[in-house]
């Protein structure tokens, strides 16, 4: 089963893990820098990313939040997730 879908913009890498059922999170590559963030909870759980990089993500999460939720859903029924769309 398909549990992450993967973004780049601006020069950031970006994907949603929804692996871990019960805790779906971001995994954000960026330059060096690698940061876990929590969809739950809209804020970095493991690493660092730099002010303006980590105000783009919530920013694209935001903006995309239904899209994100609903592949989380989708993994728990085992259908295929959807893309979603980078940082516009």
């Amino acid at each position: 089963m398909e549990n992450c879908i993967t973004n780049s913009f601006l020069g950031m890498k970006i994907t949603a893990n929804y692996s871990d059922i019960n805790d779906p999170h971001l995994d954000i590559d960026y330059n060096r820098e690698h940061c876990e963030f929590s969809l739950r909870d809209m804020a970095p759980v493991k690493g660092n990313l730099p002010d303006r990089a980590l105000s783009f993500v919530v920013e694209w999460v935001e903006q995309n939040i239904n899209d994100i939720e609903d592949n989380h859903l989708r993994v728990m029924y085992g259908r295929p997730l959807k893309q979603i769309r980078p940082l516009v």
